[in-house]
């Protein structure tokens, strides 16, 4: 799945593709393409919005989520 999003650059906002894809693996959020601590710790508000939509979270998969052009710092809590 990948979407569009926006991520705030010195004073311009610059668009983002992230992508989310499900491998085989421990169940766990992978965060590639420089994330900064607070995309890292949205991982717990991530699992819950996945639980109170009525979903499951994978058992045996691992989720990665792909944040590109990976040569940008993304700092932008809207992600």
């Amino acid at each position: 799945m990948k979407i569009q999003s926006l991520i705030r650059n010195n004073d311009r906002l610059v668009p983002v593709e992230v992508e989310l894809s499900f491998v085989p693996g421990l169940p766990q959020i992978q965060f590639l393409g420089l994330p900064d601590q607070a995309i890292k710790e949205s991982i717990h508000r991530i699992k819950s919005a996945i639980r109170n939509q009525g979903y499951e979270f994978p058992k045996a998969q691992q989720i990665l989520v792909n944040l590109r052009p990976s040569h940008l710092k993304k700092t932008s809590r809207g992600l």
